[in-house]
């Protein structure tokens, strides 16, 4: 047997299933809507992360320090030590430790207190090399070599040195040029030139800091012919503050 449906009533249950099927619609949309949004959402916290880790990366890692030009070779005079600091050009200095060794400590010897460097000479004459290691905390960010030769408290050649005889006269007319340079600070310092044995002339030189040069020059003369020797050159000072 059929039942009858009034229309009234049918109406009113289409209405509510095509309802029911837009507000299905909706919610499938606004669901879809809700995952995009938060899948996205997901994907800019991850990036943010990322963004962050490769920050706090960046600042964790030690950056090498930049050094100055290579140093040039540390001249040592026995007895006497040679203070040095090592040049940061750029970098975080306070953030760096120090450490130095020498190749040879029994010829030269090296103490650092920070980028201090405290280097002897402790024979008369060789060399060593001093490796200063720069680190940030436990990681080495730099090394830097530094060249010692052990040297005399002094040195000194000659540049020129021509005797021209002279018969009408029956004369020597020396010429003599040389240069002398000091590795350690004097005081009251003096050059003397020598020619075949015998002084023919000196210069006063007063004060010289250490590495500093000075050029002397003498031109005497001499009775009879005495060409042949050689000429050779001598110090006298007095050693001052090193």
């Amino acid at each position: 047997m059929k039942r009858s449906v009034p229309i009234a009533v049918l109406a009113r249950s289409i209405h509510a299933t095509l309802t029911l099927i837009v507000l299905n619609r909706q919610s499938l949309g606004s669901a879809t809507w809700i995952l995009h949004q938060t899948r996205s959402l997901k994907m800019k916290s991850h990036t943010t992360f990322l963004s962050l880790l490769a920050l706090t990366l960046a600042c964790d890692s030690p950056v090498a320090p930049v050094f100055c030009d290579d140093p040039p070779p540390v001249k040592a005079v026995f007895g006497y030590p040679v203070e040095r600091r090592v040049c940061i050009a750029s970098g975080d200095v306070d953030a760096l430790s120090y450490s130095a060794v020498s190749s040879n400590p029994e010829i030269v010897a090296v103490a650092n207190a920070d980028r201090n460097l405290t280097i002897t000479a402790m024979q008369e004459e060789g060399g060593a090399e001093i490796t200063v290691t720069v680190a940030e905390g436990n990681t080495t960010v730099g090394t830097i070599v530094y060249p010692v030769v052990i040297v005399p408290p002094w040195s000194g050649r000659i540049t020129v040195c021509n005797a021209e005889y002279d018969a009408d006269e029956d004369a020597t007319y020396l010429t003599v040029e040389g240069e002398v340079t000091a590795h350690l600070n004097f005081t009251n310092a003096a050059a003397f030139i020598y020619y075949g044995g015998g002084p023919v002339g000196w210069a006063y030189l007063g004060d010289l800091s250490a590495n500093q040069t000075a050029r002397i020059y003498s031109s005497p003369r001499g009775e009879g012919d005495q060409t042949g020797g050689t000429c050779d050159i001598d110090m006298e000072y007095e050693i001052g503050d090193n």
